[in-house]
């Protein structure tokens, strides 16, 4: 894609990207391609980049944006509107507006509801709310549950200092919570989540992926080095052999049940997998005594 457009749509589009979403795309690009992106933004966007590029993969901090108004304690409320109104083009939100004190640091939150029906003479210190804060380094799932449970529409970041970094908006936290449920959805169905289009990834990484669970010469081959030394390579030779049979069913079972279900238009989870662990149950140590009886001569 990048070859295909013009390097000047391509920049275009880079530069209107949040900060936080810049990241995300610079991570996914090669490093050449990276550098020569960060290059042609503008100051202003580098910086803010590069903050966001600071914190560690994983953490609030890499998923936070930085383009947030922040209202200054001693603003009046007319004050705080105006300074609003200044930035609302580029602001990630403004539904939730920090309130930050004299060195900085936050000292709570006001919303936008609130700040448009209290008086205009009124001082902004006196309409904020205590502000439920996570620290940047803080994991990103962490803080994307949080920021659910707690039904927040912006969840302000702060470094150990207690000074406002970024926020991460609750259409973020959504982001994560859902990238979350995707990853326990394949690990429960026996893989690593690969993160990118299946036809485009490297063997390596599909193996990788899967063999914990999926490749049965592994697992074999782990059973009989670990079992081999202590009992004898004859009773590891049958574990070895149980595992790889087992999991070789286990997958042709799991392949077929769909399949199965499809032509009799059911629903395949109503079914598939209680079918496939009993199956495996019942058939296992079926298999682990006829493997133990070939090789051990039983």
């Amino acid at each position: 894609m990048l070859t295909a457009l013009q390097a000047e749509e391509v920049h275009g589009l880079v530069a209107e990207l949040d900060p936080d979403d810049r990241v995300r795309l610079l991570d996914e690009l090669p490093a050449t391609v990276a550098r020569a992106l960060l290059v042609d933004l503008s100051p202003q966007e580098r910086d803010a980049t590069g903050l966001v590029m600071g914190y560690p993969t994983g953490s609030v901090g890499r998923r936070m944006s930085p383009g947030f108004v922040a209202l200054d304690g001693r603003m009046t409320v007319d004050q705080a509107r105006a300074a609003v109104l200044e930035r609302i083009d580029d602001a990630e939100t403004v539904y939730a507006l920090p309130v930050l004190d004299e060195q900085e640091r936050l000292c709570g939150i006001v919303g936008l509801r609130r700040l448009l029906a209290t008086d205009g003479s009124a001082p902004v210190v006196d309409i904020l709310r205590e502000a439920v804060t996570v620290a940047a380094h803080a994991p990103v799932e962490e803080a994307a549950r949080r920021s659910a449970d707690e039904k927040l529409l912006a969840l302000p970041v702060v470094d150990g200092t207690g000074r406002l970094v970024g926020i991460p908006t609750f259409d973020d936290a959504l982001d994560v919570l859902e990238e979350a449920e995707s990853e326990d959805m394949a690990r429960s169905g026996g893989a690593e989540p690969l993160r990118r289009p299946y036809l485009s990834t490297p063997v390596r990484s599909i193996v990788r992926s899967r063999v914990v669970w999926l490749l049965g010469a592994a697992l074999g081959a782990a059973g009989l080095l670990g079992v081999g030394p202590l009992y004898g390579w004859e009773v590891g030779a049958v574990i070895g052999l149980t595992l790889l049979t087992v999991c070789v069913l286990a997958a042709t079972v799991g392949g077929v049940m769909p399949l199965a279900a499809r032509a009799l238009k059911v629903d395949p989870a109503v079914f598939s997998n209680p079918f496939i662990t009993t199956f495996v149950d019942a058939s296992g140590l079926v298999v682990y005594f006829l493997i133990a009886a070939a090789v051990l001569g039983l």
